[in-house]
């Protein structure tokens, strides 16, 4: 098949979404599928056999790593000249819209993937007014494409509760031979400072507020107090714009910075317990990269990563937004061996199963089924369509 995708950004080691788009892209060039990405920024040295396109993008004020773009007019006859089966769309942005129509009217079928829950971002930038447009404006998007594929069931609940229809589930893969015990270092852990006996907490990901990052700061201060003679070390890879915050908030924590490769891999299997506040998560790869590093992990009962941990049982799922019950969920891990041991062993169990080529056997069969289905032509209106109000309003 020839598939056309917009991935936004397209980097090998960017973020989960890019991660994850990285290992599809590549896994259907080596089954024989000829793919072009279209994307804001891109690796120079994309896949063996990848065509890669650069849509014009200007970055944002927030969060320069991420950008507004537009299909241009070059985009559009690059698009024509590959004459694609099957657009795969992973940002339901402008380009994505423009890819969208290109198709529609082309009667080339159209499928998207959900990778960012983008309204649960808007209270962290003060945009809460903006949350019911948003899904209304993705219940219009969404429900032009002949399919949605959701990573967790919870995130497909969420869609389906918004009222978009055509939703099937497609989970994410893992690379075992990157992701594993093996990794474990005790140079690292000498290098991180820690004791003999001393524990190492690790948080992977952007460092900003909406990744429960608040919280984070708060179980650190918990552990910080007189009636702990020796604390946990909190070790935080990846970077952002409240990095310097968090090293005044957390004085004593290890900032690694954004890691790649080896260095990433050693660092989880070097920790002893994988925390991730974040209530915002899709899927959350970072789970999947601790569970089979050997680490269990405390997550917030909001989000995908919960379904993670329900399914491999490799942690504790506490509640959001509580810094008392994560910090609880710790502590229990932490004081009860028996259920640290058994969370280890189900962990590094349920990651065996998930191998990148059976998700990518899956995803060749959905755009099988898509390109079956006639295509709806839909010309584009003056305004999004309002239907049902959205399920969790609870943002105002």
């Amino acid at each position: 098949m020839k598939i056309a995708l917009y991935a936004g950004m397209f980097r090998r080691n960017q973020d989960g979404a890019s991660k994850t788009l990285y290992r599809l892209v590549e896994g259907l060039t080596k089954k024989g599928h000829f793919v072009a990405v279209w994307a804001f920024i891109h690796d120079i040295d994309p896949p063996k056999g990848v065509l890669c396109y650069t849509v014009p993008s200007i970055p944002l004020p927030l969060y320069k790593e991420y950008r507004i773009a537009r299909f241009s007019g070059k985009n559009s006859k690059e698009l024509k000249a590959f004459k694609p089966d099957v657009i795969h769309i992973s940002v339901p942005d402008l380009v994505g819209l423009a890819m969208q129509n290109w198709a529609s009217g082309r009667n080339i079928p159209t499928l998207a993937t959900y990778h960012t829950d983008f309204p649960s971002y808007l209270k962290s930038y003060g945009l809460s007014a903006l949350y019911n447009p948003l899904w209304r404006y993705f219940r219009w998007f969404y429900n032009r494409c002949q399919r949605v594929l959701a990573p967790t069931e919870v995130v497909r609940d969420n869609l389906r509760k918004n009222g978009i229809r055509n939703l099937s589930l497609l989970q994410r893969g893992i690379d075992l031979t990157q992701f594993s015990v093996k990794h474990r270092s005790e140079k690292l852990r000498t290098q991180w400072g820690l004791k003999p006996g001393q524990l190492a907490i690790l948080y992977v990901g952007r460092l900003v507020w909406y990744k429960g990052l608040a919280e984070l700061c708060q179980i650190y201060k918990r552990y910080h107090q007189p009636t702990f003679s020796m604390p946990p070390r909190f070790i935080l890879v990846g970077s952002g714009p409240i990095e310097k915050e968090l090293k005044e908030r957390m004085p004593k924590a290890i900032f690694c910075g954004h890691l790649n490769g080896t260095d990433l891999s050693r660092a989880y299997a070097s920790a002893d317990l994988f925390l991730f506040p974040s209530v915002t998560e899709t899927f959350g790869n970072v789970i999947l990269e601790a569970l089979a590093s050997g680490i269990p992990a405390v997550v917030s009962d909001q989000g995908g990563c919960q379904e993670i941990v329900a399914q491999s049982r490799g942690g504790i799922i506490a509640r959001s937004g509580s810094a008392d019950d994560l910090f609880l969920s710790c502590e229990q891990l932490i004081q009860t061996p028996a259920l640290y041991g058994e969370c280890r062993r189900n962990g590094i169990r349920y990651t065996q199963n998930l191998s990148w080529n059976t998700i990518i056997d899956q995803l060749v069969v959905h755009y099988q089924v898509t390109s079956e289905i006639p295509n709806r032509s839909v010309s584009l209106p003056a305004f999004a369509p309002h239907h049902a109000e959205p399920h969790n309003s609870s943002i105002t």
